[in-house]
């Protein structure tokens, strides 16, 4: 059976009080759910040098209303970021 959480964090961390591991592991999973302000862009964080990648124009758009009904597309630009944003929140 592969050793616990907390088992790991006593390995690498030294010893931890039960609580403190519980509280670590809170934190982590709060992470996940929080609505904390955006991170930087990933381009503005790091060089990056992008693909010469196509924009998105009205003609994509109207082609996935078409395919999938007005009411499966998502369009609106601020609920379409929670899924540009890692889990953790540090990259976008």
């Amino acid at each position: 059976m592969p050793p616990s959480f907390s088992t790991l964090c006593n390995r690498v961390c030294g010893v931890l009080q039960p609580d403190r591991v519980n509280r670590l592991m809170m934190g982590v999973r709060s992470l996940a759910g929080s609505t904390s302000a955006m991170p930087e862009l990933t381009s503005v964080r790091y060089n990056v040098k992008r693909g010469p990648y196509n924009q998105v124009t009205g003609n994509h758009v109207d082609y996935f209303k078409n395919l999938l009904g007005n009411n499966r597309i998502t369009t609106d630009p601020q609920e379409c970021d929670s899924y540009n944003v890692d889990w953790i929140k540090m990259v976008r």
